[in-house]
Parts: C-alpha cells; structure tokens; sequence
C-alpha cells in the first residue's frame, strides 16, 4: 500500500467526535483546514499549535464556540512539543491518539 493511500486510510478511520486534537502548524495552510475538519466533526477541544500564535489566534476565535485553542509553540522543539501536550491534558482531557510524522 503506498503512504499516501495508508494515510487516507487512517485518516477515514479516525473520528475527532469528543476528542481533544492538537494540531502542530495549525495556523495556516493544511493544518488549518484539519483544524476546521476536526471541530466540525466534533472535537471537543481543538488546539491550534503555532509558532504565530497570533494567527493561530485568529483561527482558533473562528471555530465553533469553546472548541479553538491557540498555543504559541515551536513544532521543531520537542520540549515544545512534549509542554504542549502537558499543558494540554491537563487543562482539557487527555489528547490522541498521538501520531508523528518525521521527514524520511
């Protein structure tokens, strides 16, 4: 199967409904539009991770109401990444389920 196809494929069988999301990049681009996805399928928190926190503010202000989250952070720092993700669970709930993608 190629990755593209599994990608899809895991992407179909993942439901955002009562889950609570972080997305890294999320500000703009792909990462918003998941963003938009997730807290239209029901996520009940939608954190938008972004180094401009400013724009992820924006988009976070533009999801249904108490759902967007906006966090200044670094992606490529994985002190960043693991604050985040602590700062996260504790505030709202448990997050996942955790996938990580590294450049081949």
């Amino acid at each position: 199967m190629l990755l593209a196809e599994a990608d899809r494929t895991a992407m179909s069988e993942f439901s955002a409904r009562g889950k609570v999301v972080v997305v890294t990049g999320g500000a703009n681009g792909i990462g918003a539009a998941l963003c938009r996805r997730f807290a239209s399928e029901g996520a009940s928190k939608v954190v938008v991770m972004d180094l401009n926190v400013g724009v992820a503010q924006s988009l976070a202000a533009t999801l249904p109401e108490h759902v967007g989250v906006a966090v200044g952070a670094d992606c490529g720092s994985e002190l960043d990444l693991r604050r985040v993700i602590v700062q996260t669970e504790f505030e709202h709930g448990p997050s996942g389920p955790h996938r990580a993608r590294t450049p081949a």
